[in-house]
């Protein structure tokens, strides 16, 4: 009896034993079950939204419940790898005073599951170092876990869970992991998408500006896509081209040829046309034929086949390679016309010898007068010296020119202020004779006699006889050729001629082509020379106005310190004075009676009315020095688009001092941008305002207009007009005569060089536009600048 009920007891055990291990696994199958639903909920959003933080919630909720914590974030890396990029956080309905904006740094707990890839947590995190890098009014953590978001084996995010019931696990840390996968997942897929879009966008918006025909048919021939240059070649808007037989831009007569080679590359996969270009014939929806260019790409998508053609409209070229074809033909018999005549010209040539041969001298001499001017000119467009031009130029006539001349000459320049003839060349003289010749004033000798009538001169007139010189004591027998322009005499070339030679019209006629190009370089170089002395008056008056507005606020601001300095010193006085101890709970009522507070205040406040005053010169500082940088357009000298009414406010902003009491209202008109040298028109603004500014006494009115002028017909175009009045002293006739002169000045000695209108004549030339002015005397002046927005020759050019 007693071994029947041990026996029992036994099977009891066993009984329960087994009752507790099938509980344990029916609870182990549930949890699996579990977390394979949680799982495929995690797949689901990765499959099912598009957007990232979508499909992160949706992963994140699924990870947080089957683990059981019941806060936590998903967050991504910033690029720069500094800190975390929190998509949205889950408090757990714990209070959190944390401000959401503030940075989240990579450190602490999160920072290992960033350098390690895997998932890391701690179950007394409340208690643990980490604590220390969380910020006041965090939400209470007992504890966390952070998994990674893996991306080509790099972290690239996290999962952040929190306060769970009971501790984590090494098993919640690898399901961590997995739905860390997942969300990774979604996360290049969400990129990916994104990245397609933007390439889809790019590549439609290449297609939809295209100039060229892009149409894609299947294989059935019908047509799947049809571009909107597609719609002007052939008239067919998209909706009626689409799901239509490509046959409706064929000709009738290519449609069967057509059929049968798509069959033939559908069914052997190889044709001759495909990636080449040939020309064919199109058809317009209103039945016209019309010649195009073909580029035809056969692909597959799946198991079809498609085409796509790119189609140029030729019609153009074919007309412009018709007329070519005519000219040809028309120049071959305007060819064989002008061969016949030759022929009976040389025909009748031959039959007199002496004028063959006055014919062959009269073709070599012209022939090698023009190699000698074409040989100047060459040497005038050369990168040399002035000086150096002009000494090769006379050096070429010499060594190229006719037996006639003696090699020996010279090139004299009319002195600017003195009436004297200034060598600046000379060919053959020796020193003493250079030195002679080097600056004569005004005389009568051959040169002077030249240079007042402006006419070519030779020794053998009667109107002068040439001093004897000690080389030379019969006297020398030369030309003398005036260089002029339209301005007046820039100077004279002398050239030595052999004794017995006379005086003839080819030798003058090469003379005064040389004297031609004498004349544009010698007027280039004066050119380039005023321009340098206007930029130096320019420069320097800019760094006198510029010096004069830093300087006022730099000196109230060095008297401000001045001042800080002495009230400081009185503060500190009255707080060693009245005992002051560092806490203010040790001071007495007597020594706080003893503190001098209304006279502090006072300090203090005249402390702040400096310092708001100095600050007011640190900006005006800033302002004068940010004006000067857009005025100046540093390192901007070539060709670029403009906003003018934009370079008239940064020349005012440099002019406009608050010394200059100038009105200034501008009306200005909505303009295109204008291509232009930004420096230049900058220059021009700043010479007529300058004059509009003296001429008001920096106490007038000065009113700017501009305006976009329409085309009136085909000879005047699109132009910008800018129109600058003031009601200053004004000019009278005479000066308005010679306001574009250079040196011309009305201002006192010293105040100004006379250039700034002739440089602005000179830059609104090269911009091929107009410079007019109109002024009365007492009644102010009105300048109108017409700026064409046709791009010049000149600009161009350069």
């Amino acid at each position: 009896m007693e071994t029947r009920d041990k026996r029992i007891n036994e099977l009891l055990e066993e009984l329960n034993k087994a009752n507790e291990q099938l509980k344990t696994e029916k609870t182990e199958r549930q949890r699996a079950e579990a977390e394979t639903a949680a799982l495929l909920k995690g797949t689901q959003a990765v499959l099912e939204y598009k957007d990232f933080a979508e499909s992160a919630r949706k992963i994140f909720d699924a990870c947080k419940d089957i683990i059981g914590a019941t806060a936590g974030y998903v967050a991504l890396l910033t690029p720069d790898g500094s800190e975390n990029e929190v998509l949205f956080l889950e408090a757990g309905g714990m209070p959190c005073t944390v401000d959401p904006d503030l940075p989240m740094p990579i450190r602490g707990l999160r920072e290992v599951s960033y350098r390690t890839g895997k998932a890391v947590y701690d179950n007394d995190f409340g208690n643990s170092a980490w604590m220390d890098f969380m910020p006041d009014g965090h939400v209470q953590l007992n504890n966390v876990m952070f998994s990674p978001l893996i991306l080509d084996e790099k972290a690239v995010g996290l999962i952040g869970l929190a306060n769970k019931q009971g501790d984590f696990t090494d098993r919640d840390a690898n399901l961590a992991l997995a739905f860390g996968k997942y969300a990774a997942i979604a996360l290049r897929n969400s990129r990916a998408r994104e990245l397609l879009e933007i390439h889809e966008m790019k590549l439609q918006s290449i297609v939809d500006t295209a100039a060229d025909a892009i149409i894609t048919i299947d294989g059935s021939q019908k047509i799947i896509y049809w571009n909107k240059a597609s719609e002007k070649i052939f008239g067919y808007s998209e909706p009626e081209a689409l799901n239509k037989d490509i046959s409706i831009i064929i000709p009738e007569r290519y449609r069967q040829r057509h059929i049968e080679g798509v069959k033939r590359v559908t069914q052997t996969g190889h044709s001759d046309l495909i990636g080449k270009t040939f020309e064919m014939s199109g058809l317009r929806r209103n039945g016209e034929e019309f010649p195009v260019e073909l580029s035809l790409a056969k692909w597959k998508a799946k198991e079809d086949d498609y085409f796509t053609g790119i189609i140029r409209d030729i019609t153009e070229r074919k007309e412009a390679q018709e007329q070519i074809r005519r000219a040809k033909d028309d120049l071959e018999v305007l060819v064989q016309v002008r061969t016949s005549e030759l022929s009976k010209a040389i025909a009748q040539m031959q039959e007199s010898n002496n004028d063959l041969l006055r014919q062959k001298e009269i073709s070599d001499k012209i022939t090698k007068d023009d190699k000698i001017i074409k040989i100047a000119l060459l040497i005038s467009l050369s990168h040399d010296s002035f000086k150096e031009k002009l000494r090769m130029i006379l050096d070429a006539l010499f060594i190229f020119s006719h037996t006639s001349y003696q090699s020996k000459g010279c090139i004299f320049i009319c002195g600017e202020k003195t009436k004297t003839l200034q060598m600046a060349a000379c060919h053959g003289f020796s020193k003493g004779m250079a030195s002679m010749c080097h600056n004569l004033p005004y005389a009568k000798c051959l040169c002077w006699l030249s240079s007042t009538k402006k006419v070519v001169l030779s020794s053998d007139c009667n109107e002068v006889k040439n001093t004897s010189t000690p080389e030379d004591p019969t006297g020398h027998v030369h030309y003398c050729v005036p260089i002029m322009s339209s301005t007046g005499l820039l100077g004279v070339m002398s050239i030595y001629i052999k004794a017995g030679n006379e005086r003839n019209d080819a030798d003058e006629e090469l003379l005064m082509s040389i004297a031609h190009v004498l004349a544009g370089l010698i007027q280039l170089n004066n050119e380039i020379r005023i321009l340098e002395m206007d930029r130096a008056e320019s420069v320097t008056t800019l760094a006198a106005g510029i010096s004069h507005e830093i300087n006022n606020p730099l000196s109230f601001i060095k008297s401000s310190i001045s001042t800080f300095n002495k009230y400081l010193v009185k503060i500190e006085s009255f707080i060693r004075h009245s005992q002051i101890s560092p806490t203010p709970e040790s001071l007495s009522e007597k020594q706080i009676e003893a503190i001098p507070k209304d006279k502090i205040l006072d300090m203090v406040s005249m402390m702040n009315n400096k310092i708001n005053s100095s600050n007011r010169g640190i900006e005006r500082i800033a302002e004068v020095v940010n004006g000067l940088k857009q005025f100046s357009h540093l390192n901007r000298a070539e060709i670029m688009d403009v906003d003018i009414n934009k370079c008239i406010d940064e020349t005012l902003s440099i002019l406009i001092t608050e010394t200059c009491k100038v009105n200034v209202v501008t009306k200005y008109s909505e303009l295109p941008p204008y291509s232009c040298e930004p420096r230049s028109i900058n220059q021009c603004f700043y010479h007529i305002l300058d004059n509009a500014i003296q001429s008001t006494k920096n106490i007038g009115n000065i009113i700017i207009t501009t305006l976009h002028m329409c085309p009136i017909d085909e000879v005047h175009g699109e132009a910008i007009q800018i129109k600058i009045c003031d009601d200053g002293i004004g000019m009278s006739e005479e000066t308005l005569k010679r306001a574009f002169t250079p040196f011309f000045t009305t201002r006192e000695v010293g105040s100004g060089k006379g250039l700034g209108l002739s440089i602005v004549a000179g830059i609104i030339k090269r911009h091929n536009g107009k410079i007019n002015i109109e002024s009365r005397v007492g009644k102010g002046t009105s300048v109108t600048i017409d700026l064409p927005l046709e791009q010049s020759p000149f600009l161009t050019h350069s």
